[in-house]
């Protein structure tokens, strides 16, 4: 996405712009496809490289909770370089599916990572790379129509699509997962007030799918029948700074449930009201002390 320059000033889209704007062409794309289809979304440069915002990739995109395809590093420094961008993802909670690379017949990176990542159940994939450029136009031109179809062969078999049907199978073991969770659920864990006869079916499972910050996404397809099974569930953060600008008051009962919760908002308050005096942090903690034992 492309900065935008109004009155001579360069406007650098928000990480929150950026995400949504990623998600809607995705969305977009998923509702003109009458079939099953794949959507790939294409990173610039490594997992560290900042977006306009300055915020790394890694961060920027995390919210959408892509299932990711990570590009290894066929060269001198690739094996540790390949590894140290797989765990940067793992750290940050991205499931990564495969792991692509050039072949190099003296470094041979692909090999040492193939049985690395196998016990980590990743699969690594390396193809030949592109052929040499040619002088003339023409020949470039069949070199690298040939080589392209050598990596998509008609016959539908080898090449890519060893690729595409690891990601396939992927996704299922992913979907069947999530599908399974509300009944295991059920019957290995124990919650408070379960007693009461509140939670008797699967459907009565909430499942979450990411969280991120405040951000959640939960799995729905166990209870109602959509197109999209995860979707965003409720931003606690977001919701309280737009019920502070109506009621203060109601503002600050709400605070006591983000810092039960977790939510920044709710410690950065928590913080600002200590440094306002002894007055503001006693009532601070009586409010918060409450929200504890609730």
């Amino acid at each position: 996405m492309a900065s935008e320059q109004e009155d001579n000033k360069v406007i650098i889209p928000s990480d929150d712009t950026f995400v949504k704007s990623v998600a809607g062409h995705i969305r977009s794309c998923a509702a003109g496809s009458s079939e099953p289809a794949h959507m790939y979304v294409e990173t610039a440069g490594g997992v560290h490289s900042p977006t306009l915002s300055g915020t790394t990739q890694l961060d920027a995109y995390r919210p959408l909770f892509l299932p990711t395809i990570l590009v290894g590093d066929s060269k001198l420094g690739g094996i540790s370089s390949t590894i140290a961008s797989y765990e940067a993802l793992q750290l940050r909670g991205y499931i990564v599916d495969s792991i692509l690379l050039f072949k190099d017949d003296y470094y041979r990176n692909w090999e040492y990572l193939t049985s690395y990542f196998a016990e980590r159940g990743v699969s690594v994939s390396a193809f030949d790379p592109p052929p040499p450029r040619e002088t003339e136009n023409q020949k470039d031109v069949d070199a690298t129509e040939n080589y392209y179809q050598s990596l998509v062969p008609e016959s539908q078999e080898g090449g890519l699509f060893g690729v595409l049907h690891t990601l396939d199978e992927r996704h299922r073991q992913r979907i069947a997962e999530l599908e399974s969770m509300p009944q295991r659920t059920l019957d290995t864990v124990w919650w408070p007030f379960v007693q009461h006869g509140l939670v008797k079916d699967p459907q009565d499972v909430n499942v979450i799918d990411s969280a991120t910050g405040d951000f959640f996404t939960v799995f729905t397809g166990h209870k109602v029948v959509r197109e999209a099974i995860v979707e965003p569930a409720l931003d606690l953060e977001q919701v309280l700074r737009r019920l502070e600008e109506v009621d203060v008051a109601l503002g600050e009962r709400l605070e006591c449930l983000l810092w039960v919760c977790g939510g920044r908002g709710a410690r950065k308050r928590r913080d600002d009201a200590a440094s306002e005096g002894p007055g503001a942090e006693e009532g601070g903690d009586s409010l918060r002390a409450h929200g504890r034992q609730e």
